[in-house]
């Protein structure tokens, strides 16, 4: 095999099609199938499961794919470091986040220092992510949760708790904390059920006792308008709350019980060469969210 093999191979994994890969590889279906069916005889097992023309990735091809990863990071290393000895860096700096609220904000004071840097953002939920680091699609991951990979790194950054969030005049509003049981029976504005956020709020409900009646579902934005004007109650969080996300005529309970919150991370391949730009962003990265919220900050953890 050579690298053109694993890099054709790596993205039919990614794809899950020979048709879709061909596309984004530009080249013919034909071709690509014959590519895979000669990697596959010459390690003698097949790589995926055929399922109608879908490609299911085996444990066969999991093994393949762990090393393809690194074989294709090592060899993009080989160019990211010598373009560096050469003062020859390429300005670009790639993330994913599982939530665009979470790097709201954080890259204008980097760009401000660092002007004319190439940014290219990426929102997936926590499995794509990861993929996305592991493929070397990008340099960072910022997520709401722990990524837990052998070949990622992850730094803690914030811990941040959730509240209960509710119109001016709702009968919580005096509250300074709640059982969210006590909210069993209310109107829930809630995210789409693909959003990583919304399925962090399904289960605290579900800790509390009950399913959460949903009254509507929207995106943030719209979520913070709608529990002003009383549509329903919100489950947020504190950093939302510190980024004054809700403004108008909204009340905050801190929920006791269940406690629940959750861990924003940034995440990077272990493996990968990390230029100084790269590097410097990272520093800024911790930066930010340390001197922006520091009563959530989990400086010292890693």
């Amino acid at each position: 095999m050579n690298i053109l093999q694993l890099k054709y191979f790596q993205t039919i994994a990614d794809e899950g099609t020979i048709k879709a890969a061909s596309q984004k590889l530009f080249i013919t279906q034909p071709a690509l199938s014959m590519m895979l069916a000669k990697i596959e005889q010459e390690l003698g097992v097949e790589l995926f499961e055929r399922v109608g023309r879908k490609l299911v990735i085996n444990r066969y091809g999991e093994v393949v794919l762990k090393y393809t990863n690194r074989i294709l990071t090592d060899f993009k290393n080989i160019d990211l470091e010598m373009k560096e000895l050469l003062n020859q860096s390429e300005k670009d700096i790639s993330i994913v986040t599982t939530s665009s609220q979470l790097i709201s904000g954080m890259l204008q004071h980097f760009n401000s220092l660092h002007p004319n840097m190439n940014w290219c953002l990426y929102s997936a939920n926590m499995n794509n992510a990861v993929k996305m680091l592991t493929n070397g699609k990008v340099d960072f991951a910022i997520t709401s949760d722990p990524v837990n990979h052998e070949l990622i790194l992850t730094r803690p950054l914030l811990r941040d708790g959730f509240v209960l969030a509710v119109p001016s005049g709702h009968r919580f509003s005096q509250r300074t904390s709640i059982h969210l049981a006590e909210a069993a029976n209310e109107r829930f504005i809630a995210l789409p059920k693909d959003y990583e956020f919304r399925k962090l709020t399904d289960d605290l409900c579900r800790k509390a006792g009950f399913e959460p009646r949903i009254s509507m579902e929207c995106d943030h934005l719209l979520r913070a308008e709608y529990v002003s004007s009383g549509f329903g109650i919100v489950i947020t969080t504190q950093k939302s709350v510190i980024d004054k996300r809700y403004p108008g005529h909204v009340d905050f309970i801190n929920i006791d019980i269940p406690k629940c919150a959750r861990t924003i991370c940034l995440s990077v391949l272990k493996e990968k060469y990390m230029s100084a730009y790269h590097r410097d962003f990272s520093e800024s990265i911790i930066e930010f969210y340390q001197s922006h919220y520091p009563e959530l900050s989990m400086k010292g953890d890693s």
